[in-house]
C-alpha cells in the first residue's frame, strides 16, 4: 500500500509528524507541543513497511534522528547525546531495509554522511576530512539497494550530486 509521511501544523498547537495511507487513515506519530519534542524537520521520510524517519530538536535539548515503525515503536537512530555528533541535517532518507541515512556536524569538527541500520549499526559514507568534499546538502537519498545520493562542495571547487 502507498504510504505519506507529513510534517505538518496541528489544530491542538504545535506541529506533528504523521503516517498517512492510501486509503487516508492518518496516524499520529509525534507531537511537538509537549515533551520529548521541540521542532521536527519539514519532511519526514517512509519506506515500504510504513516506518517513518525523521528529524526533531528536543526539549530538554539537543536533536537528533529518530524513527518510529508500522506498530508505533519509536527510536533514537542518532543524537547530540552521544559522543558523535552536535547537529543534523533536518531530512533523513529511509529504504526498504530500514536503514536511515542523513547528514550530520561531528562533536570534533566537520560534517558527514552516515547510515544507521534496522540493527542499529553505523556507516560513515563520506567525511569532509578527505580531501575531495567541503561540505554536504541536507538530504541524502538512499535507495533499496543502499546506494547514497547527497548534493556536496568539492574541496578543489565546483558542487556536484555524488
Amino acid at each position: 500500500a502507498e504510504t505519506v509521511a507529513l510534517s505538518v501544523g496541528r489544530d491542538a498547537g504545535g506541529t506533528g509528524i504523521y503516517r498517512v495511507t492510501a486509503d487516508g487513515t492518518a496516524t499520529e506519530l509525534a507531537i511537538s507541543s509537549g515533551a520529548p519534542y521541540g521542532v521536527f524537520g519539514a519532511i519526514p521520510a517512509v519506506d515500504a513497511a510504513g516506518t517513518v524517519a525523521f528529524y526533531a530538536t528536543r526539549d530538554a535539548g539537543g536533536s537528533g534522528i529518530f524513527k518510529v515503525t508500522a506498530d508505533g515503536t519509536t527510536t533514537t537512530v542518532a543524537d547530540t547525546a552521544g559522543p558523535a555528533f552536535s547537529g543534523f541535517g533536518t531530512v533523513p532518507s529511509i529504504n526498504a531495509a530500514g536503514t536511515v541515512a542523513f547528514t550530520a556536524n561531528r562533536k570534533g569538527g566537520g560534517t558527514g554522511v552516515y547510515t544507521v541500520t534496522a540493527a542499529g549499526a553505523l556507516t560513515t559514507v563520506a567525511t569532509t576530512d578527505s580531501p575531495t568534499f567541503d561540505l554536504f546538502g541536507v538530504t541524502p537519498i538512499l535507495n533499496s539497494s543502499g546506494a547514497i545520493a547527497v548534493t556536496a562542495n568539492r574541496d578543489a571547487g565546483g558542487a556536484g550530486i555524488y
